[in-house]
């Protein structure tokens, strides 16, 4: 059993997440993904360390809650690439961050919404499947949701947990519906009728700098393993009316920093959120590497004017700050 980073071990041969206890079978196809992830890190570390020195962006300092991300995490890359730095003493940071990848929060956070200070995504506590389908109705105004009893045709299974890949088709009405699970409408997001196209779409405050496309084939469509990933402009994919309700479905989840997975129905051409994600991987691992760069340089951009806009309004670093946490694992 070998130990890798802060949260990953190699475990009866698979990687074993003991944030999330999953464990992820190590696969030829895993091992690729691998490489573009190594790949990635290289290229991050090494303008990291072209970006502290010369101070090309202002070394902001993050101090996380409870834990500190992985490289593999979307936030680490992004503050890599802006050359910001992950405080260890919540004292001494310009912005607290609440980072936990847990559907429902696990961490007791009373001291940090005791404190008087602004604290990134603690309001965001419950991203389960749930959650996400009743705030997208009440913000869109059409449901995501089907009562398996009464609906009548195809309709998606999936776990109310985050980040599960578990989603099946079933036919209703169902008689027995077990516990755990939320059943959805069959979106038809294939254009082509062979690829299933999904957009992810970044989220930091009150922008969604660009979107994503991610394609894989039908036969897959519920799994995690992308064939194709692009780099869109937000208004090549989205209306500006889309663009306010998705921000809007954000402020009701207190998502400030983070992702939404958005499927088009071909049909009716209107656009569903599926999912919410406080604690996103990428950039995608599928992205060329080209994109990726122009994806963080964009993110980190981004993510610095909206986390110095706190950090100016609360005054910095304060000696009011919790005295515990935030802290690596």
């Amino acid at each position: 059993m070998v130990l890798l980073y802060n949260d990953c071990e190699v475990r009866r041969g698979a990687f074993f997440l003991r944030s999330t206890r999953t464990l992820v079978p190590i696969t030829p196809a895993l091992v690729k993904d691998l490489a573009r992830m190594i790949t990635l890190y290289v290229v991050v570390s090494c303008v990291w360390l072209v970006r502290r020195p010369t101070k090309l962006f202002r070394p902001l300092s993050i101090g996380f809650f409870p834990h500190r991300p992985g490289p593999w995490y979307l936030i680490w890359n992004v503050m890599t690439f802006l050359g910001a730095r992950a405080a260890k003493d919540p004292r001494d940071c310009d912005v607290l961050y609440y980072f936990e990848d847990a559907t429902q929060a696990k961490a007791n956070l009373d001291r940090l919404i005791e404190e008087n200070r602004h604290v990134v995504n603690l309001r965001c506590t419950d991203i389960g499947k749930d959650r996400v389908a009743a705030t997208f109705e009440r913000v869109f105004g059409y449901p995501l949701s089907v009562d398996p009893r009464s609906h009548v045709g195809p309709a998606v299974r999936k776990s109310v947990q985050n980040a599960a890949h578990d989603g099946t088709v079933v036919a209703c009405p169902l008689a027995d519906v077990p516990e755990g699970v939320v059943f959805q409408r069959l979106i038809d997001n294939a254009p082509d009728g062979a690829h299933v196209q999904d957009i992810r779409v970044p989220i930091i405050g009150e922008t969604i700098p660009f979107a994503y496309i991610k394609e894989r084939p039908l036969e897959i469509r519920f799994a995690n393993e992308n064939s194709r990933v692009s780099f869109h402009e937000t208004a090549e994919l989205l209306s500006a009316g889309e663009v306010e309700k998705i921000l809007a479905f954000a402020r009701e989840m207190h998502l400030e920093v983070g992702s939404c997975d958005v499927l088009r129905d071909r049909v009716s051409g209107r656009i569903y959120i599926v999912d919410a994600n406080k604690t996103c991987m990428g950039p995608p691992v599928a992205l060329p590497l080209y994109d990726k760069l122009r994806a963080l340089n964009r993110l980190a951009r981004t993510f610095e004017a909206y986390v110095t806009g706190i950090a100016q309004r609360q005054g910095g670093a304060r000696e009011g700050a919790p005295r515990e946490g935030p802290s690596g694992r």
